[in-house]
């Protein structure tokens, strides 16, 4: 487990792996994220019931055939709930925080571990987790890396994380803000130098990636971007000819530029020749293309898959088709910088989103003014919560959809033309898959 820590802290932390991700949101305070076997809990929020009916504690004693509790079948559900063997854990907490936890460090953290492993290990489902020294091995490694845990919350206080992860903060325009300990991924505008980034105060650091709008800011801009040393420079076009872009291929790529393609008339053709040019390309705002340039979206997936020049890579395309190889678990939020609790827009009146389309929407947590403890709070982030489980859980398209996993309820976060993208974004991720099981084949994987 300790090794599977450091592999996942040298890969950034991209993929959510249970439970180092909900070990480290609760680190920061935020015990709320701990799931059952970390809360020691599961007999208040959980039941496990087999194809013959019979009930258990939850999945892992139904699968250890663990103290069944009745048969939804033949028994009531207030008998089953009322069963002696579901009531035996109730007072686990209170005995192992008095007993055999009660000095441990990491009680906040683990709270005994879940009954049914203990269960299971020693039939006694009132001890603690038989995974206790491997869960102490783990939280020592965390303690390494991240300091000592905030505390966690009392009880009926809010179970928020008052200071979010390092994030990825997009500006909109006007001013840079003070937002020590946060990465800045810079858009250029007009009227912003980038040589003002250089040695600033605001105690920011620089992601990888500056945005520069429009081939002319980045001619302009050439010599300030080098100098605050930006490693991706993304160039965003929006209804720019064909004929000046192709034109502006040799200073692209000395810039070693990314085009970023909104859609519009001819920009499925213009990814095209881009790419064939050897100019990576990231198709920007995919609902805008999926609303209006449905063909012409798909149209570059096809290219992307089939043409014998293509040398460089076509996003999201490029990253959904590794995501399918190796990466499972990479959906749209990701890829649009869309992490809630990670990633932020500011416009230039200080108010907070999830990202600049969220907030052209007119839809924010917030001002700079009012802390993460209340973006946290308001309305649009409780939306946002849980989005992606809840949508699995109450609609029976989602929980069968076989594009689901590179999707996480992307489509139905605003309430938009939902089954429109979804129909349109199912073809794209069935052309991709088939493209992946051929590819599996041909190499016997």
């Amino acid at each position: 487990m300790v090794s599977l820590l450091e592999a996942w802290e040298a890969d950034g932390r991209r993929l959510d792996v249970a439970p180092l991700t909900e070990w480290v949101r609760a680190w920061h305070g935020d015990a709320g994220s701990l799931c059952c076997d970390s809360l020691g809990r599961r007999t208040e929020t959980h039941l496990g019931i087999d194809p013959n009916g019979d009930v258990y504690g939850c999945g892992r004693a139904m699968d250890g055939r663990y103290r069944r509790y009745g048969n939804i079948f033949t028994d009531d559900l207030d008998t089953i709930l009322a069963h002696p063997f579901r009531s035996e854990p109730a007072t686990r907490s209170e005995l192992l925080s008095a007993g055999p936890c009660g000095s441990c460090r990491w009680w906040g953290l683990c709270h005994g571990g879940c009954p049914s492993d203990a269960a299971l290990a020693y039939d006694a489902p009132l001890r603690p987790t038989n995974w206790c020294l491997l869960r102490r091995m783990v939280f020592e490694a965390l303690e390494q890396r991240l300091g000592p845990p905030q505390p966690a919350p009392r009880e009926g206080e809010p179970r928020v994380n008052p200071d979010p992860p390092p994030a990825t903060v997009w500006r909109l325009d006007g001013a840079l803000f003070d937002l020590p300990g946060f990465a800045l991924t810079p858009h250029v505008p007009g009227g912003l130098e980038p040589a003002a980034l250089v040695g600033t105060p605001l105690g920011l650091t620089l992601a990888a990636e500056v945005v520069v709008h429009g081939l002319e800011r980045l001619r302009a801009a050439a010599d300030d971007l080098a100098a605050i040393g930006a490693q991706e420079i993304v160039v965003h076009l929006d209804h720019e000819p064909l004929g000046a872009v192709l034109a502006s291929t040799g200073a692209l790529r000395e810039a070693q530029a990314t085009v970023g393609m909104p859609a519009g008339p001819g920009a499925a053709d213009l990814v095209m020749a881009l790419a064939s040019l050897g100019i990576p390309v990231t198709l920007i705002d995919l609902a805008g293309w999926i609303d209006t340039h449905p063909e012409g979206l798909l149209d570059t997936l096809r290219y992307y898959l089939h043409s014998p020049v293509l040398s460089v890579p076509i996003q999201p395309w490029h990253a959904l088709a590794a995501s399918m190889a190796s990466q499972p678990g990479l959906d749209l939020w990701r890829l649009s910088d869309q992490r809630l609790g990670h990633d932020f827009a500011v416009d230039g009146d200080g108010r907070v989103s999830l990202s600049p389309a969220m907030a052209r929407g007119g839809r924010h947590f917030g001002s700079l003014a009012d802390g993460a403890r209340q973006w946290q709070s308001s309305e649009l982030w409780r939306s946002l919560a849980g989005l992606r489980d809840r949508m699995a859980l109450e609609r029976a398209p989602c929980s069968f959809c076989p594009s689901y996993l590179w999707c996480g309820a992307y489509w139905r976060a605003d309430g938009g033309e939902a089954e429109a993208r979804c129909r349109t974004w199912q073809a794209a991720i069935g052309a991709l898959s088939e493209a992946h099981r051929g590819c599996a084949a041909e190499v016997g994987t």
